[in-house]
């Protein structure tokens, strides 16, 4: 019985090892760019350019700091205070026109820059956060 003990004890200090030791791909902003397509998204109904400019707006409202402004790509590139150091997060918020609708798309992928480790609280959901502000801008620019 000690035997099966022991040998359990040994087990679980192996997955436990293995699990905590798995590389991480870290993220950055090339990994952000590449990951379009899997982010948080809506549609607005207004044209690019009042999208376009309460963009940076509502980055500043939350917190971060717009580190990339790339109109021709079409995307936003923002960090909150403590990624330079390797605690924070990335965000990218894509904004792309519908031509066919006149509407703007919006896209938001934000990621911790590091993993939160098992004792951490949860990460806060940043991308819905940004599109919550966006709405709440859209809204009082538009007078509704």
């Amino acid at each position: 019985m000690r035997g099966n003990f022991l040998l359990t004890i040994c087990a679980l200090v192996g997955v436990v090892a293995t699990l905590g030791c798995a590389p991480v791909t870290p993220v950055t902003p090339n990994s952000l760019r590449a990951a379009k397509g899997r982010g948080v998204g809506k549609v607005y109904p207004a044209p690019l350019n009042t999208v376009w400019n309460a963009t940076p707006i509502v980055l500043s409202d939350l917190k971060l700091k717009c580190i990339e402004e790339n109109k021709q790509a079409g995307y936003f590139l923002a960090e909150s205070d403590l990624a330079i150091v390797g605690k924070g997060e990335l965000a990218i918020v894509f904004v792309e026109p519908q031509e066919e609708t006149r509407n703007t798309h919006v896209e938001v992928i934000a990621k911790k820059v590091t993993p939160p480790g098992p004792v951490e609280s949860a990460e806060r959901n940043l991308a819905v956060e940004i599109l919550n502000q966006l709405d709440d801008k859209l809204k009082n620019a538009s007078g509704r």
